[in-house]
């Protein structure tokens, strides 16, 4: 794949991009849920997992005490970013890795953090203290450096910074942190609130994707002459929506008040915690989510307040489109002669 390379005073990093979209599972003193989705087959058993449920084993006991939340913090190495590099939960990027100080730092992840780092975004004043928490996926080393895939499945917030030397004394060429992981809290009787904003964000994308075709459609392109939308809004959110699901399989919530529930009992239809958090990352991790927007998501634990911030955020885009219908003269309904066609 081609690439533009990017130099930064935070590190040489190459990456390009692959889109996907996701979520986390936690501890929690008042209620947790462990996913009720299918667990790895067995013949996994014998081979380190180098995944998240590998990561919160292997460095108990912290060195630092148990944070106010009662999370216990653990240590994660961390590459650093710009803000407008910023994944949710779900994403994914490749990374192309040649600086020693970053060969450095995604072994000491394989060996010592079971394949997981940290997304440092760097902004104008320090590093943000949220970060995107990711799994190594894929790598493979050449004489190029290293070629890695990462994936974001959760998120952390930086407690400590720790020392600058290595545990043979050298000083380390990266960043390590201590951190404890973040999870949503929801209250039970939103519940109800969360499947109807989730409706309405599915709703959503299947009318934007309909009347970005009638742009397309009608005007040969859109009234900027740009073409017919070279991605379809409602493909692309589903396939957003299934990578979201893959990365939350893990997850957990903090959930209070009574009547709580995660997953669908026979004959309910409502969706579940674990499918509406999904949705939530998914709206934000297709084409339309900028930057800003990534950046208050991973920050809120809210899922309610998130799906709605998703919805705002799909509303923008129809908005965009119902305005450029309007300015080629078009209305926003299909004639016959389209239904037929």
């Amino acid at each position: 794949r081609q690439s533009t390379m990017i130099e930064s005073k935070h590190g040489a990093i190459r990456p390009y991009f692959r889109w996907g979209t996701g979520v986390l599972a936690l501890h929690s003193t008042l209620a947790f849920y462990p996913s009720l989705r299918a667990s790895r087959p067995s013949y996994f058993a014998t081979a380190p997992l180098r995944d998240i449920r590998e990561w919160r084993d292997i460095d108990f006991p912290p060195s630092s005490a148990v944070s106010d939340a009662g999370l216990l913090p653990r240590r994660l190495g961390v590459f650093p970013f710009d803000l407008s590099d910023a994944l949710v939960v779900g994403q994914s990027k490749d990374l192309h890795l040649y600086e020693p100080r970053f060969h450095q730092l995604f072994d000491a992840a394989m060996e010592d953090h079971a394949g997981m780092v940290g997304m440092g975004l760097i902004a104008p004043s320090g590093i943000v203290s949220t970060v995107p928490l990711a799994q190594i996926e894929t790598y493979t080393r050449l004489e190029a450096g290293i070629f890695a895939t990462i994936r974001v499945v959760g998120r952390c917030s930086i407690v400590d910074l720790l020392d600058n030397f290595g545990k043979d004394g050298v000083p380390r060429p990266y960043l390590l942190v201590e951190c404890t992981e973040r999870a949503d809290r929801i209250e039970a009787a939103d519940v109800e609130k969360m499947d109807l904003t989730a409706d309405a964000i599915e709703n959503g994308f299947l009318e934007l994707s309909r009347l970005e075709h009638k742009l397309g459609r009608e005007t040969g392109g859109d009234v900027e002459k740009r073409g017919p939308p070279s991605v379809d809004a409602n493909e692309e959110y589903h396939a957003a929506k299934t990578l979201a699901l893959e990365a939350s399989e893990h997850e957990g919530f903090v959930v209070r008040g009574e009547g709580a529930w995660v997953a669908k009992e026979e004959g309910d239809t409502r969706r579940s915690l674990h499918t509406l958090t999904a949705i939530s990352w998914a709206a934000l991790s297709t084409s339309g989510g900028k930057c800003g927007d990534k950046l208050m998501a991973l920050d809120c634990e809210d899922l309610l307040e998130r799906l709605h911030m998703a919805l705002g955020i799909l509303k923008e885009r129809k908005k965009e489109v119902v305005a450029k219908l309007a300015l080629a003269g078009l209305s926003l309904e299909d004639n016959e002669n389209e239904e037929e066609n």
